[in-house]
């Protein structure tokens, strides 16, 4: 409040002033009374016999004694002082107003002056003008400089006065008065933009701006908003006029709309103009209003590409789309991979980033290439992985397959290197063929002979199944011819043609050259040799047969010596001779044994010849007189290497040659050792050897080695035999070889096991599940076994669609593939495994799947007990989704007895139901009525999925609370009323007492059980016989106890006491009886206890109390207070208090129990309503500390439901004498008084009744002495 209320008391003459201060802030303050003027300074001095007497109330009163009229100059007058017209000023600035002085007197006089203010706080007291001297009649103008205070409101007005004074006599003094209004001082509004902000594109929001009046009057201020050329935002409410008071601050709303297409991440601005509406030129724009677009990011989508044939060594390029869905232009890393080895990306290499817009798909070119050696027909995946590069989490594959395309090439012929060989040689040459095709091939591998050369044995030739760029060695074994001279040149030729197309051949050659080949010679005989023992002293003529075996002529001489002169001379040499190449020439010399030879003696005649150029070279031969026999081992030529199949029988051939001069029988062993694997894993152990032969003195023969295949064999694996050929007779005359026995390569179907269904396996939607599918390779050898998998829509393949794995021979594999559920439905999935380089070589299997939709599951629990106008929780956050789905949505239906839903209402007659669809897990809600009511809850899933109703029976009950009904039994004017069941010397005994109240507990029952019951009673009594008789008061308290009754096997429960003393007796008199403990009247009808039957009695003894005919006093209640207290079965209790005058009462009238008045019936209760109870409030009050108080609440209705609620602040200022009242709905409320004022704290609730509770406090900062500033005179 702005209004100040003075008492002003001024002497006329002597100025001194007084002033008390009735403002209703101020008005008890102890600077409330202000004087002026001091009694030490003389000009203003009281004069003597003033007296000011303040006495206790709010007034002064100031007696001055009667002045002598002779102390008065008659020739001096009080000066004039005019007033001047009003003066309007604006706040903070300042004016010179000029007071018209005329003095009056008949004599020049000196004028001191004087200035104040009404309203020092309006307009602050003026300086003092200096004091001036005017001649008899002269007139001056006085200025006085008057301002007024800044933040003055327009209009506000006070008024200045100008005193003056005769300095000579201060009595003589007169004042004018001058008016200064507070000018209208307009200024340009404040206004201050809400914080930045972050809202989803497409959102509707409000936002509050903080706007200032700065003029000093109640302004209507007007709201425009700016928003930049097609910038997302928009107005989506428009912009109402406010008034608002001089100096207020209020919150204006601006509500915004974010346009659907704002991109992620984009930053808009908007701007609020505030302006005068009456004064558009005083107008302020706000600061930039910022607010940006919600970034929602999502991952990018990479499309596959279709399967392609492509040429090995060859670049193509594939084209990949990606698409961008989140809702912002964003930098996409791409990088391109491959699933084989034989695949790479040639462009781009590594990781790419693109800017894809929001929306877009971009395409994404990138070139692979084969590797030229690519089996053809082989699949190689691609794949393209996308990811956003500022959130790497989001990311996306795409896939692809390229297989590889046929190549057909002529096979590749490597010759062996050129050389020399000598004639008669054998040598062996290696020639490597590879098939340079991409698929397997037939080869055609010929060994053609030229010249001097011809092919004595070939193994790799003939039709050979090689695999892609597969190289195998071709080994031909030649011979030179034995008659090829020196230096003839020949050319041995290898062809090698596809089988399938001759075209593609290629023929290789290589060059060997005939070498000298210098050997001994050779010596043949003796030829013609004289029968052995040969006769002594006989001569004879030894020829010797001498073969040039080089391949070219040469010279030799020739040379005999006897080994044993004694027996035989030395013969005579042979002249030398030239021998042409590969020729042979008789030479002969003549020995005698000379006639005294040694009986049995040996002479080795032996004979020479020597190449005379290389006399190493050369030979001999001897011959003797004694033939001896020279057993020597036998030869055994090599077996040839065998290639078998497990379980297969194979044979191997050798010749034997004998080199004994005699006939020998020769026998075998053969065994089994290690090649490559260990004895057996190839060759069946202890292998049959051949038979025994015999052979002629230096004879031959063939041998045949047979030998199985083990069953277990893998290829590649190999073992050795060896075989042995010994002398039957001679076993230490043997010879040995061995032999190489590799496995064949053995192909077969591999095995697939799949899930056995039926039942089928089951995929919820959404689930991936991964599926084990193990396989054997039964080859053997380590293939390389791939598996696809084929299903229908309603399954995706996470996996690949072929996994390949390298197997061991005869060895399990399991391949596992991911599938996840998409769509709802029956599916056959088939399975097939091959052998990735014999496709033919494979095998099948399927299986039956279900896809079940995965609808949330909604669960709740009903809430008990539920009472009627009371708010029961419901809380549906038990639901679920049982693939993990978010749940968005909670819809609930109430079903409502007798009611029908018009679409906007519930109306009496029919059924329906009222939904509530949220977003939230829980709710309320109440019945107004008792009954039972179905409640069904439906979940629905971020995927829009709606789970199935989830009802349940909700019951209401009726609230067992306390409701007064109760009679009055004692004495009063009616006999009817009377204890009659007592002797008339004392009228009721204690266990009933003088005064008797009935309380009926059924009245407070509802459908909760009532567990206990009790009462307390004041009653106040007077005499009927003296009213005037001392009163006097009495009160105490009754509490039931249990009371059970077996009856008919079923237990009873009831509370039932008097006075803590079960009534005893069957008494029946006049209209009312009195049970007894086993619930049966004096006139013997059955009555089972119950709360319609066994009252509550409250008993009070007067001890003066006196018989129904006797002469009193008699003591009667006045007036009773009774409060009954009711427990129900949950721990609930309730109240109500009533009072009754019984000096109006005017109980009568019956409630019979067979409908009539009479016997029988029991005397009616007075049943009272519960007054309505405003809702319950409790609140709690923290002191943070430095003046800060933190407040938190609840509230409840005792008879209803609570609607609404808020929190009321008032804020009060001691030193403006200002309040204002804020208004919030706030968990939690913090206060911070400021020095100087109150704050009063309110919690309100309000019911469905209307009826409002509220809980306060208040909080003062400052005493008011200290904050109410003195008030100027």
């Amino acid at each position: 409040m702005d209004d100040r209320f003075f008492l002003r008391l001024r002497h006329a003459r002597t100025g001194y002033a007084c002033a008390i201060d009735f403002s209703p802030v101020t008005g008890r303050a102890r600077n409330r009374k202000v004087c002026r003027g001091s009694e030490d300074d003389p000009a203003l001095a009281r004069p003597p016999g003033i007296i000011i007497t303040p006495p206790g109330g709010d007034t002064v009163t100031v007696v001055r004694p009667p002045e002598d009229p002779q102390a008065h100059r008659p020739t001096l007058l009080p000066p004039a002082v005019g007033d001047v017209a009003e003066a309007t000023v604006e706040p903070g600035a300042s004016r010179v107003v000029v007071f018209p002085l005329t003095n009056r007197s008949a004599e020049a006089r000196s004028f001191t002056f004087g200035v104040s203010s009404a309203n020092a706080g309006l307009v602050p007291e003026p300086a003092r003008p200096a004091d001036a001297r005017l001649e008899p009649a002269e007139q001056a103008g006085i200025p006085v400089t008057v301002s007024v205070a800044p933040g003055a409101l327009a209009d506000q007005a006070t008024e200045v006065e100008l005193r003056a004074a005769d300095t000579g006599d201060r009595g003589y003094a007169a004042s004018g008065r001058v008016r200064v209004r507070a000018a209208l001082a307009l200024a340009r509004p404040r206004i201050a933009a809400p914080a930045p902000e972050i809202r989803d594109a497409g959102e509707t929001f409000t936002v509050l701006y903080r706007v200032t009046n700065a003029s000093n009057a109640a302004r209507v201020l007007r709201l425009r908003s700016e928003l930049l050329p097609g910038s997302a935002l928009s107005l989506a409410a428009p912009l109402a006029d406010v008034t608002v008071e001089a100096g207020q601050e209020r919150m204006m709303p601006v509500t915004y709309r974010l346009d659907p297409g704002a991109e992620g991440g984009s930053a808009w601005d908007a701007r609020v103009v505030v302006a005068d509406r009456d004064a558009p030129a005083y107008a302020e724009t706000s600061t930039p209003f910022h607010v940006t677009a919600r970034l929602a990011l999502e991952p990018p989508v990479v499309s596959g590409v279709p399967g392609r044939t492509e040429v090995p060594g060859a670049e193509f390029t594939i084209v990949w789309q990606i698409a961008n869905r989140s809702n912002a232009p964003r930098e996409i890393r791409l990088t391109a991979g491959s699933v084989s080895p034989d695949l790479a990306a040639v462009t781009p290499a590594g990781s790419v980033s693109r800017t894809i817009a929001r929306g877009a798909t971009a395409s994404f070119p990138v070139t692979y290439r084969l590797a030229p050696r690519t089996t053809c027909q082989s699949i190689h995946g691609v794949s393209l992985r996308a990811e956003d590069a500022g959130a790497p989490a989001l990311a996306a594959s795409g896939s692809g397959e390229v297989r590889a395309a046929t190549v057909l090439a002529a096979p590749v012929v490597a010759p062996p290197g050129s050389r020399s060989d000598g004639p008669g040689t054998s040598f062996t040459a290696t020639w490597q063929v590879t098939n340079a095709s991409n698929c397997e091939r037939e080869i055609q591998v010929e060994a053609l002979p030229a010249g001097d050369v011809e092919v004595v044995s070939a193994t790799g030739v003939g039709i050979v199944r090689l695999q892609p760029f597969e190289r195998r060695a071709a080994e031909v074994t030649y011979r030179v011819r034995g008659a090829s001279l020196y230096q003839a040149e020949s050319r041995p030729a290898l062809r090698a043609a596809d089988a399938a197309a001759p075209g593609q051949a290629t023929t290789q050659t290589f060059v060997t050259t005939t070498a000298l080949a210098l050997c001994a010679p050779t010596v043949a005989g003796p030829i013609g040799v004289p029968p052995q023992p040969q006769q002594p002293g006989t001569g004879a003529t030894v020829v010797h047969r001498v073969s040039n075996c080089s391949n070219a002529p040469r010279v030799f001489s020739f040379r005999a010596a006897s080994a044993n002169p004694g027996a035989v001379p030395d013969p005579a040499d042979p002249a030398g001779m030239t021998i042409p190449a590969f020729s042979t020439r008789d030479v002969a010399f003549t020995y005698v044994v000379p006639p005294l030879a040694t009986g049995a003696a040996v002479s080795d005649l032996a004979f020479r010849v020597e190449d005379e150029q290389r006399p190493a070279l050369a030979a001999a031969s001897a011959f003797r007189a004694v033939v001896a026999v020279v057993p020597l081992p036998p030869v055994l030529s090599a077996f040839a290497g065998q290639t078998i199949m497990p379980g297969d029988v194979a044979a191997s051939s050798a010749v034997l040659t004998s080199r004994s001069n005699v006939a020998a029988d020769y026998c075998f062993e053969s065994s089994v050792h290690a090649g490559t694997a260990e004895p057996g894993k190839v060759v069946a152990p202890s292998p049959a050897a051949p038979e025994c032969i015999a052979i002629a003195p230096y004879g031959s023969a063939t041998v045949r080695q047979l030998v199985t295949g083990a069953p277990g064999a893998e290829h590649n694996w190999s073992n050795e035999v060896s075989v042995r050929a010994y002398d039957a007779a001679r076993t230490a005359l043997a010879s040995e070889q061995r032999f190489l026995v590799a496995a064949a390569l053995v192909l077969v179907d591999p095995t697939l096991v799949v899930p056995a269904t039926p039942p089928p396996l089951i995929w919820m939607a959404g689930q991936e599940r991964t599926v084990e599918y193990p396989v054997t390779n039964e080859s053997n050898a380590p293939r390389d076994l791939c598996l696809t998998v084929v299903t229908g829509a309603e399954l995706a393949g996470v996996s690949p669609a072929e996994q390949c794995a390298t197997v061991g021979a005869r060895q399990p594999f399991s391949f596992r593939h991911t599938l996840r559920g998409d769509r709802a439905g029956d599916v056959r999935t088939t399975v097939r495994v091959y052998d990735r380089h014999e496709p033919a070589r494979h095998a099948e299997g399927a299986f039956l799947a279900t896809v079940v939709d995965a609808a949330p599951i909604a669960r709740w629990t009903p809430p008990s007990p539920v009472y009627v106008r009371k708010w029961a929780e419901f809380d549906g956050g038990q639901s679920s989704s049982p693939v993990g789905a978010r749940i968005v949505k909670y819809v609930w239906s109430w079903g409502l007895i007798n009611q029908r839903w018009t679409g906007t209402r519930f109306e009496p007659g029919g059924s329906g139901v009222a939904t509530d669809e949220l977003s939230t897990a829980t709710t309320r809600r109440a019945w107004d009525y008792r009954g039972a009511f179905q409640v069904c809850l439906v979940v629905e899933d971020d995927a829009g999925r709606r789970s199935r109703p989830a009802c349940e029976e909700v019951r209401t009950l009726m609230e067992s609370r306390a409701r007064l009904a109760f009679r009055y039994r004692g004495w009063w004017y009616d006999p009817s009323d009377f204890c009659f069941d007592a002797p008339w010397d004392n009228q009721c005994p204690d266990a009933h007492g003088n005064a008797r109240w009935e309380i009926l507990l059924n009245q407070s029952q509802g459908d909760v059980p009532i567990r206990r019951a009790w009462a307390s009673v004041r009653v106040e009594f007077w005499q009927t016989d003296d009213r005037f008789a001392r009163a006097f008061s009495y009160a105490g308290n009754v509490e039931t106890l249990p009371y059970t009754l077996v009856s008919g096997g079923q237990t009873l429960a009831y509370d039932f006491m008097s006075n803590r003393h079960k009534a005893s007796g069957s008494v029946e008199s006049g209209r009312w009886r009195v049970l007894d403990t086993n619930g049966t009247s004096a006139l013997g009808w059955p009555r089972p206890p119950g709360l319609d039957l066994h009252p509550l009695v409250l008993n009070v003894n007067l001890g003066s109390a006196t018989g129904v005919w006797d002469t009193g006093p008699h003591w009667v209640p006045n007036t009773a207070w009774i409060t009954l207290f009711v427990e129900d079965a949950h721990g609930g209790v309730t109240s109500q208090t009533a009072s009754l005058d019984h000096a109006r009462a005017e109980w009568r009238g019956g409630e019979c129990l067979g409908g009539t008045s009479g016997w029988g019936c029991i005397e009616g209760y007075e049943r009272l309503s519960p007054p309505r109870e405003e809702p319950r409030v409790v609140m709690s009050k923290e002191d943070l500390g430095d003046w800060v108080y933190r407040y938190t609440g609840s509230g409840s209705s005792p008879d209803g439901r609570v609607v609404d609620w808020w929190w009321e602040t008032t804020v009060s200022s001691y030193s403006a004498g200002t309040y204002e009242t804020r208004t919030s709905r706030e968990p939690v409320l913090e206060v911070r008084p400021r020095t100087c004022e109150i704050v009063d704290v309110a919690l309100v609730y309000v019911d469905d009744r209307g009826q409002r509770g509220h809980a306060l406090d208040r909080v003062v900062r400052g005493e008011a002495e200290e904050c109410i500033v003195a008030v100027p005179l």
